[in-house]
């Protein structure tokens, strides 16, 4: 391979080692597909896989582990000392060996619209496939919370804007601290008008059942 991009799959299931076992040798039996590590932490109740291979070989992977996954993982049942939105919690593409970070983003997108057409569960774009953010700071808006690095607070430079990316979770009595310059802060003003409007309206949200409760993110 010219280009090596790995994937490296989040599933919120750590505890039944039939069942991983059982998930990697169907892994090892996709053409072209080369399984570089899998790790189960019980504690977490969570096993992260990472595997490469050609764009084909990749993307049966990760459906083979999607439904897998999504026939066995029930998240309304789900116990385990770390954050988790879904089934298949994460499935990260990663840019190696002369791979552009650009063919990473492309195929996570193309790699996570098929996810939520074959099996029907939301699917969340973030980091470097994101689109949320710069659609936020057109909009005016110049926070959100916890993107992407948990409890983080830090700037963000993106196309349409700057950002300020706050933590889920505030000092108990002192709250949050957002610094930034001064004159960015004022620029930012004159460039959008009414951020108030963009806050206040309510937007349109899909509520539609997601399979067994297993939400997905998909990042890059």
């Amino acid at each position: 391979m010219s280009q090596i991009i790995s994937v490296v799959p989040n599933i919120s299931e750590g505890r039944d080692e039939a069942f991983i076992e059982s998930l990697q040798e169907r892994l090892e039996r996709v053409p072209g597909l080369i399984v570089l590590d899998v790790s189960m932490d019980q504690v977490r109740n969570r096993t992260i896989f990472s595997f490469t291979g050609s764009r084909q070989a990749v993307f049966d992977g990760g459906y083979l582990l999607y439904e897998m996954a999504l026939g066995h993982i029930d998240m309304r049942q789900h116990q385990g000392e770390y954050p988790r939105v879904g089934a298949v919690d994460v499935v990260p593409f990663v840019a190696l060996r002369n791979a552009p970070i650009a063919t990473a983003v492309d195929w996570s997108v193309q790699f996570a619209e098929e996810v939520a057409r074959r099996f029907e569960v939301p699917v969340y774009l973030f980091a470097e496939s994101a689109r949320t953010p710069p659609l936020l700071a057109e909009a005016g808006i110049r926070y959100l919370c916890d993107w992407p690095n948990d409890e983080q607070l830090y700037a963000m430079t993106v196309p349409t804007g700057e950002l300020t990316a706050l933590p889920l979770r505030s000092h108990r009595d002192a709250g949050a601290h957002p610094p930034g310059h001064a004159k960015e802060q004022q620029r930012g003003r004159e460039r959008h008008q009414a951020p108030a409007q963009a806050i206040d309206e309510e937007p349109e949200v899909d509520i539609s059942p997601s399979h067994r409760g297993a939400s997905s993110a998909v990042p890059a």
